[in-house]
């Protein structure tokens, strides 16, 4: 598979500040230079690439620090991979039409039963068992500094795989079950763009909804986003 790399740099980073922007569906709308800022933070280097290779005019962009002035790879599918994907979906297209045939020409129906215990991790349980483990519920909204919802934040008790994520509204509800109850109990909350923050929860959290406001990470650049390579294969000429 062959690979190509090149380099993204900010040059001339723009002082606005990126919250006082509108957002829009691919970043936020800059009233300075009446120009949409595309966010890349949340884009890996393939969907960058292709972005940059389809916007061929000046690009105003948000860069994470991570993802100026290094290589950004992009592996390109060779024919072989191609041929394959395509003989793939071709024959996934013949068989779904050979099942709709049968179905067709045989007219049953199939009633699928299902048993009212189910299995979980290897152990058995059922409704009654589910509804007397005691648990506890942590209730809760994610904002912004300008008490924005950020919908789409994780909520993770940490050490765990516990989690939940928050609705349009920001808000969320996460139930604990009893055999995490024991000891000191961290909420971990991410957003893309945002500092992690850790929260420790106390007894009164269980009866109140906790209000998160997340802090803006400073590790980002914006401005008019420009191509450094890709690197030149030509010799160079003598004087």
């Amino acid at each position: 598979m062959k690979k190509t790399k090149y380099q993204l740099a900010i040059t001339s980073p723009c002082q606005q500040n990126w919250s006082d922007m509108k957002s829009q569906p691919d970043g936020h709308f800059c009233m300075n230079c009446s120009k949409i800022v595309i966010d890349f933070t949340a884009m890996s280097d393939n969907e960058i690439r292709k972005y940059m290779e389809n916007n061929q005019g000046k690009v105003c962009g948000r860069l994470h620090t991570s993802q100026a002035n290094r290589f950004l790879e992009y592996h390109e599918p060779t024919k072989r991979s191609s041929l394959y994907a395509l003989l793939s979906s071709l024959l996934f297209i013949q068989s779904n039409d050979t099942i709709a045939s049968n179905l067709s020409e045989e007219q049953e129906v199939i009633t699928i039963t299902i048993p009212q215990n189910i299995i979980a991790q290897n152990k058995e349980v059922n409704e009654h068992t589910l509804d007397n483990q005691p648990k506890r519920t942590i209730k809760g909204q994610i904002t912004d500094d300008k008490f924005l919802p950020l919908q789409g934040a994780t909520i993770f008790l940490k050490g765990s795989k516990i989690g939940t994520v928050a609705d349009k509204n920001g808000r969320f509800s996460l139930t604990i079950p009893d055999t995490h109850l024991q000891g000191k109990k961290v909420l971990e909350i991410t957003y893309i763009s945002f500092e992690k923050q850790e929260l420790i929860l106390t007894k009164k959290d269980y009866n109140n909804e906790i209000k998160i406001k997340m802090v803006e990470s400073c590790n980002h650049l914006l401005g008019e986003v420009i191509i450094v390579g890709p690197q030149s294969k030509s010799k160079k000429k003598k004087s």
